[in-house]
């Protein structure tokens, strides 16, 4: 008998060093103690806990690809993920085990089931988490028979019982429980444990079954896009628009549309899509009428079959190409969301001036209008009495057919 922190074997993966084996090559580790040993001696370690949520890189489950997660934890231990597969061939589990570290940590999924497949698209995927710090194998050579199992109860820090886990599928008719369970865990019958090391685990503490979420497998993205580009050029007087592709799939053609508000747009341009590449493929587009002040540019791909998709807005600050005769700012910005004031410069007495923000998901918050009463520089509050929640808006101000818009953000 020994104890140690990996199992019967220490140079695989965690999955494959826990599992129990028809050898003897358990490595003791730590010691073994029949009473509870001095705490000066032997202190009790800290409860640990998950500092950044659990959390999948890129937020989506694309079929056929691998899956990263990060997390954030506060010890050293094993993060273990019970990935939970619902599509049209019945459900079935997957457990991604990785050793993490202190601090921000990346764990890999292949992407497939349990019978090595990728789920289909539009399958549901539930995915529930187990962080555990202090890990205890106690593999056992040639125990021919456990019938009662085993109760492991926690000292210190005195968090109860502990879940007994086990892997024996290398034997046929070999249980497995990676999850655990209360009660008296991991029993075999006579003679099954016979010339065998049969290991057990349980951990010093666990955080089980926290932040379940569940996503879709989505269809791949069309194209993957690796760069979008937009920069004045001739004295401010064009844009130059430059994108790169990294793949396409069944990809008709590209559009490029520009905007003042974020809502309201207007296209620019088309090029002819490749249809299918795995090639690095770049594209041009040259805007020759230019929005002045700040605009915004907007890359959408089509495919074949009519459907379409927009990716990130790109900012263009055409200053030099801007109309002067009137123009405003905000202050302060940033803000905290109260006694927010516009600026307004150049304006004539009487001139109608409207003022228009919009959250970044292009739903409009506030429209106010004015009328100058004074030439030269006017003030007026736009936020008084009215908080806005921390983020970036877009604040566009319109005055005789002309529009200007500036970002707002709040603290």
């Amino acid at each position: 008998m020994s104890s140690n922190n990996t199992g019967p074997r220490n140079y695989g993966t965690v999955s494959y060093n826990r599992k129990s084996i028809d050898s003897d090559t358990s490595s003791p580790l730590y010691k073994v103690f029949v009473n509870n040993p001095d705490s000066t001696i032997y202190p009790s370690a800290s409860i640990p806990t998950v500092t950044t949520p659990l959390s999948i890189v890129g937020g989506i489950i694309y079929y056929g690809q691998s899956v990263k997660f990060t997390v954030g934890v506060s010890s050293a231990g094993t993060f273990q993920l019970d990935i939970s597969i619902a599509d049209q061939n019945g459900r079935s589990n997957v457990y991604v085990a990785s050793n993490v570290t202190a601090g921000h940590d990346t764990i890999t999924w292949d992407g497939k089931d349990s019978l090595g497949s990728y789920p289909t698209s539009g399958s549901s995927i539930t995915i529930t988490y187990e962080y555990s710090v202090g890990v205890t194998h106690l593999p056992i050579w040639d125990p021919e028979t456990n019938p009662g199992g085993y109760l492991v109860n926690r000292i210190r820090p005195a968090t109860g019982s502990a879940y007994v886990r086990w892997d024996d599928s290398n034997f046929s008719g070999g249980t497995v429980n990676v999850s655990g369970g209360s009660g008296n865990g991991h029993q075999w019958a006579s003679n099954f444990g016979n010339i065998r090391t049969m290991n057990t685990w349980w951990n010093g503490f666990d955080i089980i079954d926290s932040n379940v979420f569940s996503l879709t497998v989505t269809t791949p993205l069309p194209i993957e896009i690796v760069s979008f580009t937009a920069n004045l050029y001739e004295n401010n007087s064009k844009v130059v628009l430059n994108w790169t592709t990294a793949i396409q799939t069944n990809n008709s053609y590209f559009s490029i549309e520009k905007t003042k508000d974020n809502v309201n747009f207007d296209l620019v341009g088309v090029i002819e899509g490749a249809g299918i590449s795995d090639q690095l493929l770049q594209y041009s587009l040259i805007d020759d009428k230019p929005y002045s002040g700040i605009s915004y540019y907007r890359l959408k791909q089509t495919d074949f079959n009519g459907h379409s998709q927009s990716f990130n807005l790109v900012q263009v600050n055409n200053v030099e190409n801007s109309i002067n005769s009137n123009s405003f700012s905000i202050y302060p910005n940033p803000g905290n969301g109260n006694d927010v004031n516009i600026l307004i410069k150049n304006c004539s007495v009487g001139e109608n001036f409207s003022v228009v923000i919009y959250d970044f998901t292009g739903h409009q918050i506030i429209d106010q209008n004015y009328k100058i009463s004074n030439n030269g520089m006017s003030v007026y509050p736009i936020l008084k009495d009215s908080e806005l929640k921390p983020g970036i808006y877009l604040v566009s101000g319109n005055s005789n057919g002309k529009t200007y818009s500036t970002k707002l953000i709040i603290n």
